[in-house]
Formats: C-alpha cells, sequence, structure tokens
C-alpha cells in the first residue's frame, strides 16, 4: 500500500472532510476512503468517457496507457 501526502486549500479540505461525515458516517478512516473513492472515480473508464465527451478534448496517450493498466487490473 502507498502514501501519498498532498496539500489542499483548507476551504477543499473542510468540504471533503464535511461530506466524507455525511455519506460515510464520522467514523476513524472516513476522509481515507473519500479520497479513495475521488480517485477511483477520477481514473474510472466511464468517468473518463463522460468527461472527454463533454469537454472536447481527448486524453494524451500517456494517461490513456495508465486507465488501460487500470481497467485491466481492476476487472482481472
Amino acid at each position: 500500500m502507498g502514501r501519498i501526502d498532498i496539500i489542499l486549500p483548507d476551504d477543499l479540505e473542510d468540504k471533503l472532510k464535511m461530506e466524507a461525515g455525511k455519506r460515510l458516517g464520522a467514523k476513524r478512516g472516513a476522509f481515507t476512503e473519500a479520497i479513495k473513492d475521488a480517485i477511483g472515480l477520477w481514473l474510472d473508464p466511464k468517468t473518463i468517457e463522460i468527461m472527454e465527451k463533454y469537454s472536447g478534448k481527448s486524453l494524451d496517450s500517456e494517461t490513456r496507457e495508465i486507465l488501460k493498466k487500470y481497467r485491466e487490473s481492476k476487472y482481472e
């Protein structure tokens, strides 16, 4: 398991913590679960298709390769 340290603006962190508490309950690990869900959603093939459709932009080849590996590992 990896560890990533990020710096968020205070208002974004507060909003995310509040929403994580509402959706997942005020329990230990709710914030981490929310972050994992957000990253998973951001990487999900269907989400990518929708983003591309409405943004009018396609993803670069490096990002597409990462998504391909993610899809393969997710559905094995």
